[in-house]
């Protein structure tokens, strides 16, 4: 059995832990031979679930990759419909590259409504843009060419995006409850995410790679 903790990353003003006790906290989870360590994303406080919000994952995630050793880093869960996937994806790439491989991606569709408003991301959108984006994030990892439009410009690109150097990726929250079944063929893709058969007749709502459009 492995045994994960949450980082003590709320955002509470001047009570809010330093980088020192942060990384002070995860030395010692390391002494204990804890598996790895998560935190949340929350762009607003969420009552009655949280009565505080958190600071942004990438950021202390890669700060905290510089202060410890062997404790994998993730998030439980992270937004991503609210992200832009091609900028996300070259932003985890460059935190799983810092941190020696070490990172763990927990997405998820997301559930505050107010969230997406503030973003500009409709709400009943956020299933089939985290498809999307999915699609698009492997892509890029991947090295493929991808078409995006960023609001009314088409563009075809090739992102300077490293690649992970092993990336694992869980999918939460009703995302998956809203997606397609997917069974697994056992194949692997090259940033560790499990494939499936399923995945490639999956709806896409308009992200494709190198011929296809995303909404972004």
């Amino acid at each position: 059995m492995k045994y994960g903790l949450r980082i003590p990353s709320f955002a509470l003003g001047p009570k809010t832990a330093t980088l020192e006790q942060m990384g002070r906290y995860l030395r010692r989870a390391e002494e204990l031979k804890f598996e790895a360590a998560v935190t949340i994303d929350h762009l607003l406080l969420t009552p009655p679930a949280y009565a505080t919000t958190w600071l942004e994952p990438l950021s202390m995630l890669s700060a905290l990759a510089g202060v410890t050793r062997t404790i994998r880093l993730g998030t439980m869960v992270l937004v991503l419909p609210l992200r832009n996937p091609v900028y996300f994806a070259k932003e985890w790439a460059t935190l799983d590259l810092l941190s020696g491989g070490r990172s763990i991606l927990g997405i998820g569709v997301g559930w505050h409504e107010e969230e997406f408003e503030l973003m500009g991301v409709p709400y009943k959108e956020r299933g089939p843009r985290m498809n999307e984006a999915i699609e698009a994030v492997r892509a890029l990892w991947a090295g493929d060419n991808v078409t995006y439009r960023a609001g009314s410009i088409a563009s075809r690109t090739s992102p300077s995006i490293p690649s992970p150097r092993r990336s694992r990726t869980r999918r939460s929250g009703s995302a998956a409850a809203r997606s397609p079944r997917r069974k697994s063929t056992g194949r692997r893709c090259p940033t560790s995410i499990p494939c499936s058969a399923a995945s490639r007749s999956m709806p896409t709502h308009g992200c494709r790679t190198r011929r296809r459009r995303p909404r972004w």
